[in-house]
């Protein structure tokens, strides 16, 4: 018997793919849509925030009526915000820079109940030696990130991080699908009833709403979006979905107990995750 823990989340750049107002848009119709469904369903656990505050700040500056919400939902652990207060990526920039970022996304996370004490930071293209003990300061131990860790550092998914001063965290890089791999494996064939790992899913023009941004066949999985997405539900594909999520975890240090992420770059909660 394994206990699975899925994570619903999204990864949200602010300004990378679109201008951030328009990006801004689209994260104040997720958050109206995610506490909707909290709201309505009880069962509906947590949702992420990505590991950074800056979403829940963008947000209230358009519904400042809902910071009480917001602070309901953070106080009950339905709400997941910080520590950081905006995603690093910690090597090109500099140290202080690094740390004045976590310090002061844990202080305003305080504002709202309590920032996430895990060290997520999944987009970093460079992980620095000293994070370990950059986030022993903040009472964090544990770091999840998935981003070029040199394969010759370790050969499994988790280890010991020690940090250049002796400092240890416990870490993982989420094996080889990373942070999507429910959402890819599990979510799109048991909602959708389509392959994410076929390049077909993605091409039929006006099917579940997609909208594509770029037209070189090369870069077929690049900028897509699902609009309004649809709440369909394919229970003759949840075993096959389940056992390639399961997949995705091979070689786990807790093989009984596996850590599963259901979103991506984006990506709306799903009425559907109860």
């Amino acid at each position: 018997m394994r206990k699975v823990h899925i994570v619903t989340y999204t990864h949200w750049d602010r300004e990378f793919r679109w201008e951030f107002e328009r990006t801004r848009m689209r994260l104040v119709d997720l958050f109206d849509h995610l506490f909707e469904i909290m709201d309505e369903k009880p069962d509906y656990r947590s949702f992420l925030c990505d590991g950074q505050l800056t979403l829940i700040e963008d947000y209230l500056e358009i519904r400042p009526e809902m910071k009480d919400k917001v602070k309901q939902f953070v106080k009950e652990g339905r709400l997941e915000i910080g520590p950081w207060f905006t995603l690093p990526d910690c090597a090109p920039i500099q140290g202080e820079s690094v740390v004045r970022n976590i310090q002061y996304g844990v202080k305003k996370s305080a504002e709202y109940g309590d920032a996430l004490r895990c060290g997520y930071n999944v987009f970093s293209f460079g992980q620095i030696g000293q994070l370990p003990q950059i986030y022993a300061d903040f009472d964090i131990d544990n770091i999840v990130f998935y981003k070029y860790m040199d394969p010759k550092k370790s050969k499994y998914h988790e280890f010991i991080w020690e940090a250049p001063d002796g400092t240890r965290a416990w870490a993982s890089h989420l094996g080889p699908e990373a942070r999507w791999n429910f959402f890819f494996a599990g979510h799109i064939p048991i909602v959708y009833d389509k392959d994410a790992w076929d390049k077909r899913w993605q091409f039929t023009w006006g099917e579940l709403g997609k909208v594509f941004h770029t037209a070189n066949k090369d870069d077929y999985g690049w900028f897509y979006d699902i609009l309004d997405p649809e709440t369909s539900y394919h229970p003759e594909n949840l075993r096959k979905g389940m056992e390639r999520a399961l997949k995705t975890v091979e070689g786990t240090a807790a093989p009984d107990c596996v850590l599963m992420f259901e979103g991506t770059d984006f990506t709306e909660p799903h009425p559907l995750t109860p």
